[in-house]
């Protein structure tokens, strides 16, 4: 879908601060629902849409708004360990929105949830000294079942979005 409302990228900048609220420590990155978030907005708002929701989402975190996981806020908390996550979001949701856009919504989302490892694991190992091995199952192993179970959650979320007809009315 190609819808890009600034009423609907401003909607899923604060779903993304709201997936966040819920912040239950996991190593270095925290367990949290952004990535859910992430990767619908790519879907539902196009590649460009998405992009953009997730750049007001770290504008926002970045401005001084307690947005990040645990009511964080501040350039310090995008400069440190987890920051790499926070800029994949940005990636995420324009690779999902390609994926989507293509009818290949669940090859989207995974391809989503991958791109935020790729670019917050390098980031995590770099910031924390890490070995590639550790940095790979502090930043993702520890990650994927409750990804998987968010990918999944994510297609019924993007399926009934669509069968409701509620974004051609924001359009």
């Amino acid at each position: 879908m190609s819808g890009k409302s600034p009423a609907l990228i401003a909607l899923f900048a604060v779903l993304t601060a709201a997936g966040g609220l819920i912040s239950i420590p996991a190593g270095p990155a925290p367990l949290t629902l952004q990535n859910l978030f992430t990767i619908l907005s790519g879907a539902l708002l196009g590649p460009v849409g998405g992009a953009l929701s997730q750049a007001a989402y770290i504008v926002m975190g970045i401005a001084g708004l307690p947005v990040f996981s645990g009511g964080g806020s501040g350039m310090a908390h995008l400069l440190g360990p987890t920051g790499g996550y926070l800029i994949g979001f940005i990636a995420a949701a324009y690779i999902s929105g390609i994926f989507s856009g293509r009818g290949k919504v669940l090859i989207g989302f995974a391809a989503g949830v991958l791109t935020i490892y790729a670019v917050g694991i390098p980031w995590l190992k770099l910031w924390l000294g890490l070995g590639w091995t550790e940095a790979i199952i502090a930043g993702a192993a520890i990650f994927i079942p409750g990804d998987i179970i968010k990918i999944i959650a994510s297609l019924g979320i993007y399926r009934g979005v669509l069968a409701s007809g509620v974004m051609h009315k924001w359009r």
